[in-house]
């Protein structure tokens, strides 16, 4: 019995540590060196970080912008994903514009 309950143990701990996939939020500090701070205030530094959409430098207007970054399963790696702001009208009824 106690091998069953060090094993529980065990693998309760393993999920309880382990880094699964998440989305999460960062702000571009830098585009050269890429460098993007999350919100519990790690920074991090283009080695741990891939831009999905280009393979070229960043442009110096997304310093201060908040991109939305995937932690890779188990952590220690980000990708970054483009974000695009959408700017549209709503109409209500009637056709008329807000």
């Amino acid at each position: 019995m106690e091998v069953i309950e060090n094993l529980k143990k065990l693998i309760s701990n393993f999920i309880e540590n382990r880094q699964f996939a998440k989305i999460t939020t960062g702000v571009v500090l830098s585009v050269s060196p890429l460098k993007i701070q999350l919100t519990n205030e790690l920074i991090l530094d283009d080695s741990m970080l891939a831009v999905t959409w280009t393979d070229e430098a960043l442009d110096p207007e997304y310093v201060g912008q908040t991109l939305h970054l995937i932690r890779q399963d188990g952590g220690g790696f980000y990708y970054v994903l483009y974000k695009k702001i959408f700017h549209y009208k709503r109409k209500v009824k009637g056709g008329s514009d807000e």
